[in-house]
C-alpha cells in the first residue's frame, strides 16, 4: 500500500475517537512502519534508518515492534500518545497483510506471512479499500453520536462501493443510484 493509504487508514481510525491528540499520533504511527523503506516520505526524515539495512516490511512490520514502541510513547508522551501510536502503528500492518506480499505480524518470533487479500499497490482496488476503511469509521462515528442518518448513508455508501467494485455491470447501475440517492437526501 502507498504512504497516502497508510496515512488516510490512520486518519480515519484516529478520528473516531475525538482526541486530537490520538489523531495526531495515529497519523505518525500510520506512517513509521515503512522506515524501513529507502524510498518512503518517513525515511526523508529519518534517514539514519538505512544505515542500519531493515528487510522492508520485517522486523518494522511487526505487532511485537508495535507494542515496544507504543510503550515507548507512552512513557515520554503518554496515554493518549500511546493509544494513537498504537492504532496507526497496527492499522499500517494490518492494511499492507491486504497486499500479496502479506507481511510477517510476529517478527522475529515467526517469518511465516499473513495474507489477507490479494490488493496491489497503487491499484483501483486500493481506492476501494480506502473509500471502504472511510465509510466504514464515518458510520461507526455516526452510529456512536446517534446521528443515524449519518450511519444509513455510510452503510449505504458502503454497499456502492462494494457493488461498483465488482465486474458485473447491473451493479454499476445500482451502486450509482444508491450514490445519487444518498447525494440527493443531503
Amino acid at each position: 500500500m502507498t504512504g497516502e493509504t497508510h496515512l488516510k487508514v490512520g486518519v480515519c481510525l484516529g478520528a473516531i475517537t475525538l482526541n486530537p491528540t490520538i489523531l495526531v499520533w495515529s497519523m505518525a504511527g500510520s506512517l513509521l512502519p515503512d522506515i524501513d523503506h529507502p524510498s518512503t516520505s518517513i525515511n526523508k526524515y529519518f534517514s539514519f534508518a538505512s544505515t542500519f539495512n531493515f528487510h522492508h516490511r520485517g522486523l518494522a512490520h511487526s505487532f511485537i515492534v508495535a507494542t515496544i514502541i507504543s510503550l515507548l510513547v507512552y512513557a515520554f508522551f503518554g496515554a493518549y500518545a500511546a493509544i494513537g501510536m498504537l492504532i496507526g502503528y497496527t492499522s499500517h500492518i494490518i492494511t499492507d497483510c491486504f497486499t500479496p506480499k502479506g507481511v510477517a505480524i510476529l517478527a522475529p518470533i515467526t517469518s511465516q506471512k499473513v495474507h489477507l487479500g490479494a490488493i496491489t499497490t497503487g491499484s483501483a482496488a486500493e481506492s476501494v479499500f480506502v473509500m471502504f476503511v472511510t465509510l466504514l469509521s464515518v458510520a461507526y462515528f455516526g452510529y456512536t453520536q446517534n446521528w443515524p442518518i449519518a450511519a444509513i448513508w455510510s452503510a449505504a455508501s458502503l454497499v456502492a462501493c462494494i457493488l461498483a467494485s465488482t465486474n458485473i455491470k447491473k451493479y454499476y447501475l445500482l451502486s450509482t443510484f444508491i450514490l445519487c440517492l444518498i447525494i440527493l437526501t443531503t
